[in-house]
C-alpha cells in the first residue's frame, strides 16, 4: 500500500510505524469491546492508490478477527477538493463486488459490503 503516499504521513510528526501501531492498538481495543459496539470500518477504494486487491487482503488480515461490517466505498471525485485526484474515476460496483468476492475466498468470515461513488446505497 502507498501508505506515505495515501496518508501524507511524512509531514505528520509520527512515523508511519507509529501511525500503524496506533492503528493496532485502535483495532485491539475495538476488539475488546466489540461485544458492546456495532463496529462499521470504511475503505475507500480509489483508483491509483488503494485499490489492488493486495492491499485490501493487509487489510482483511488486520481485521479479520474482529465482529465488524467492512465497507468498501468507492472514491467520489466530485466530494475531493484535490486537483490530483478530481479527475480520476471512480471504481464501478461491478469492480468493487470483484474484490469483495478475492477477499472473501481467503477471509470467508468477513462481513463486506461495497458503497458506489456518491450513494449511501449498499449493493
Amino acid at each position: 500500500m502507498k501508505f506515505n503516499e495515501v496518508t501524507r504521513s511524512r509531514t505528520f510528526f509520527k512515523s508511519e510505524r507509529d501511525i500503524m501501531k496506533g492503528v493496532r492498538d485502535s483495532l485491539v481495543l475495538l476488539k475488546k469491546h466489540e461485544d458492546r459496539l456495532e463496529i462499521v470500518l470504511q475503505t475507500l477504494i480509489v483508483p491509483g492508490l488503494i485499490y489492488k486487491k493486495s492491499d485490501l487482503t493487509k487489510i482483511a488480515k488486520m481485521i479479520k478477527t474482529l465482529d465488524a461490517r467492512w465497507e468498501l466505498v468507492a472514491y467520489d471525485p466530485q466530494s475531493t477538493k484535490s486537483k490530483r485526484y478530481s479527475s480520476v474515476e471512480p471504481p464501478t460496483v461491478k469492480f468493487l463486488n470483484n474484490l469483495r468476492e478475492d477477499i472473501l475466498k481467503e477471509h470467508a468470515t468477513l462481513r463486506i459490503e461495497v458503497k458506489a461513488a456518491g450513494q449511501d446505497q449498499i449493493f
